[in-house]
């Protein structure tokens, strides 16, 4: 501890040391020695030497500032206009990576049309017709097909009356039956069989309906429109056809109830219902050739 007290000590006066030593000889020099031989003496004040070195400067010759020659000039002209012209290319740039690609102007349905009509080979147009998209197919007027497409677009005189006989037919077909399945009384079947019955009962009166929609006034719809309509008729049929399941089983199941039947004879009756509904149905001489 006391080595390090005298360390710190032997610091102190060594800084305080040279502390007085730069304030007190800064800016002194040894100078020769007087011709008398009397010691040495010191260099001029820096006062002094400032006055001395300011008549100095004053007695040299001042150097003359650079001349740039046109030369020179025309250097730093092209190299500014090249910066420049470096700049713009960029900003150009910037501006057509940024601009959005011009959007193809889309034809209207009567210029879809006209282009159509021109196409003499009716192969072609047909092929140009579906190679349209789906919402452009859509939107174009049955009307209009019918001009382009007589034969596969058009409802001649005998297919239209047969159409119209055809939903005459189902409309009553649809009545009848309506009429046989209401007077079944719904307090004997449970919640899934009343679902099921009223479900059938529903799809049974709007398939004529549908039907009707799809062949009125097929001129004024769109080609989707008309579509669209065929595709319901198609989905009533199979989900009629399904329904139809349930109802058969429900109404078999209400006569055996209804009757009594014993459970071995209601095997065999089943049986029957299903052999009588097979012969019944169109397809039925068709299995059989």
């Amino acid at each position: 501890m006391q080595m390090k007290n005298i360390i710190i000590v032997v610091a102190a006066l060594a800084a305080g040391v040279a502390a007085g030593w730069f304030a007190g000889g800064v800016g002194r020099a040894r100078c020769p020695q007087r011709a008398d031989g009397g010691g040495l003496g010191q260099a001029p004040l820096p006062a002094e030497r400032s006055n001395a070195t300011a008549r100095a400067d004053a007695a040299r010759p001042k150097r003359k500032a650079l001349i740039r020659s046109s030369a020179d000039a025309e250097v730093q002209k092209r190299i500014l206009e090249n910066k420049i012209g470096y700049l713009e290319k960029c900003i150009a740039a910037a501006k057509v990576s940024d601009a959005k690609p011009a959007e193809k102007k889309r034809e209207t349905n009567a210029e879809i049309i006209e282009r159509l009509k021109k196409i003499s080979n009716k192969l072609e147009r047909w092929t140009a017709f579906t190679r349209l998209d789906d919402k452009t197919q859509s939107s174009l007027m049955m009307g209009d097909l019918k001009k382009l497409f007589p034969k596969e677009m058009t409802i001649d005189d005998e297919m239209s009356e047969e159409l119209a006989e055809r939903l005459d037919k189902m409309t009553k077909i649809a009545a009848r039956r309506i009429g046989i399945l209401d007077t079944l009384d719904p307090s004997g079947l449970n919640d899934e069989e009343r679902r099921a019955h009223a479900a059938f009962m529903e799809c049974l009166a709007g398939l004529p309906d549908a039907y009707a929609k799809m062949i009125e006034q097929p001129d004024l719809m769109t080609f989707g429109e008309a579509y669209g309509r065929i595709e319901n008729v198609i989905s009533h049929q199979k989900q009629l056809l399904e329904l139809a399941k349930s109802e058969h089983e429900m109404l078999v199941a209400q006569t055996i109830k209804s009757f009594g039947i014993p459970d071995g004879d209601a095997v065999e009756l089943r049986a029957t219902l299903d052999e009588v509904q097979d012969a019944t149905s169109f397809l039925y001489f068709e299995k059989k050739d």
